[in-house]
């Protein structure tokens, strides 16, 4: 694991797996009309329907900086028919829950939310190796979370759809959200930062464009570094720490102002 501070350029550890396990691979293909691939707060598929209270709400963060829809105009979502895909071992490899945890660094008995945690690896993960903290995991579907229950020790996490957001209102101490940025709305950081405790750091880490790849979205429709900093910033994310992986990055920082 290579930790930088922000003011300095990330370096990339060396790695080559030769399998695909990301949640961006095996996808429902939405079809968006040019128009809505544009307007970044009103395309959703379930994922804003899911926050009742941010319907209709937009902010100018049209696509700018980020170009997803720009070239192939589909959002792209993970097919919960290859949820297994998720659990494979070998998905560790390049990115490992080691690191995860120990960039995330949570306070002792911290509540920790895993903002679509899929089939919930790197939050059973999480909770195995931090068994003082309250693990959460938070997926707006269904069938993820099914599968996710399913495992003999689910019961380490507590999962939920985003009524957990409101159940939590206040309490979230750390959140990170793994190879889902480039697929959020406006409206899903609108409603996950307004959850989160004052003092709450928030972890995101995302396929990084800038290297070849094996797995993930195409390079157009990714955040690199510098770009997913604006975005996030323009809701008041202030970053302060970045890691560098094989294929991926990693932003951890804090909203600027206490709500």
């Amino acid at each position: 694991m290579i930790v930088a501070p922000r003011t300095e350029s990330m370096s990339i550890v060396s790695g080559s797996p030769s399998r695909d396990f990301s949640k961006d691979n095996d996808v429902l293909t939405l079809t968006m009309s040019p128009k809505r691939s544009h307007e970044r707060g009103r395309v959703s598929t379930c994922f804003t329907e899911a926050f009742p209270t941010c319907r209709g709400e937009k902010t100018s963060l049209a696509m700018t900086d980020h170009q997803h829809g720009s070239g192939d105009k589909h959002r792209r979502v993970f097919d919960p028919a290859r949820a297994a895909r998720l659990d494979d071992p070998e998905r560790f490899t390049y990115l490992s829950a080691s690191d995860v945890v120990t960039f995330v660094d949570a306070p002792p008995n911290g509540v920790v939310l895993d903002f679509g945690t899929g089939t919930g690896a790197y939050a059973l993960a999480f909770a195995r190796a931090r068994p003082d903290c309250t693990v959460v995991g938070l997926d707006i579907q269904p069938d993820m979370l099914a599968y996710l229950r399913a495992k003999p020790d689910a019961a380490l996490v507590r999962t939920g759809g985003p009524e957990l957001l409101e159940a939590l209102h206040g309490t979230i101490d750390r959140v990170f959200a793994i190879n889902v940025l480039h697929e959020l709305e406006d409206a899903h950081l609108q409603a996950l930062f307004a959850a989160l405790a004052p003092e709450a750091t928030a972890t995101f880490i995302d396929w990084n464009p800038a290297v070849e790849r094996p797995a993930g979205p195409k390079a157009e429709n990714l955040y690199d570094v510098a770009a997913a900093e604006r975005y996030l910033g323009a809701f008041g994310f202030a970053l302060e720490q970045t890691m560098a992986l094989p294929f991926h990055y990693a932003l951890r920082g804090r909203l600027k102002q206490v709500r």
